[in-house]
């Protein structure tokens, strides 16, 4: 919904309770209502909330409703940063298991059969070069903005980053998106998690970030499930998150975190089955 900046900047004040403790913020209402319909309606429509000129938006937190501004005005957020693990240095690996720092392109490789049949059709591609192709559709603004980086260096440098909030502020930002009919962030939150995860060093220390990412996919009420009315196939950023781990699954397979994961049940074991299925087999 376009709208000209000035409009927005004459717009009235609206104010927005963030997260459980309901945090205040009051900003003009334009820039947020022009985001899409459904918000529109909320704050300007015949709601208790646009009564009230203000509105709960638990499920965020305070860092996200500020990417949800700044992407409002600008078309796209800065990346949130790590946080840091304050264990011991000496109770955990300073380093990657061998090739966990692989890149991705050339995982294809250790999953190749050695027995194929000679008369399989072979697959156009590698899960590995499958992922790491992925493209999403970008808003003109945040192309103008993005800078490609070098997908062969690392984003995390040790197994002291804690990358946790980092995939999870990209995961609400995504469900906030799905919520409220925000296409063109959808899609902004999806390429840049993708271009975290392809640059992702596995460390042992980051299998909880990973697990804590596909929970978050998988237990959020705003991510659709493949039954839900209108939903094709598996939700994007599921599909992304389990693509991920089965090109890592040498790793976590066997890591209690994933294990435990499994046992939960629901749709990411059946998931992540397809997915073996469908690149490995």
């Amino acid at each position: 919904m376009a709208v000209p900046f000035s409009e927005i900047l004459h717009s009235k004040k609206f104010t927005f309770l963030i997260g459980k403790q309901e945090l205040p913020v009051t900003t003009h209402s334009a820039a947020i209502a022009k985001l899409s319909e459904p918000l529109h309606v909320l704050i300007n429509g015949p709601l208790l909330e646009a009564l009230e000129r203000r509105a709960r938006f638990p499920d965020l937190e305070m860092c996200d409703f500020e990417r949800i501004c700044e992407y409002s005005f600008r078309g796209d957020y800065e990346s949130p940063a790590p946080g840091s693990y304050e264990e011991d240095a000496a109770s955990v690996p300073h380093t990657p298991f061998s090739d966990e720092t692989t890149p991705i392109r050339a995982l294809e490789d250790d999953w190749k059969s050695d027995t194929e049949a000679p008369l399989m059709t072979p697959m156009p591609q590698t899960l590995g070069e499958h992922f790491h192709a992925k493209k999403f559709s970008l808003p003109t603004s945040a192309v103008r903005n993005f800078a490609a980086p070098d997908l062969t260096e690392p984003i995390n440098k040790n197994w002291k980053e804690n990358f946790t909030p980092v995939f999870l502020s990209h995961a609400r930002l995504y469900a906030f998106a799905r919520k409220y009919l925000v296409p063109g962030l959808k899609d902004l939150v999806l390429h840049k998690l993708h271009m975290t995860l392809v640059r992702f060093s596995l460390y042992q220390r980051a299998y909880p970030s990973i697990i804590e990412l596909a929970r978050f996919a998988y237990d959020n009420d705003h991510v659709p499930d493949r039954e839900d009315e209108g939903t094709l196939g598996v939700d994007p950023l599921r599909e992304m998150v389990v693509e991920y781990i089965v090109l890592k699954l040498r790793f976590l397979q066997d890591a209690a975190v994933h294990r435990e994961f499994l046992e939960e049940g629901g749709e990411y074991p059946v998931d992540l089955l397809d997915t073996i299925y469908k690149w490995l087999l």
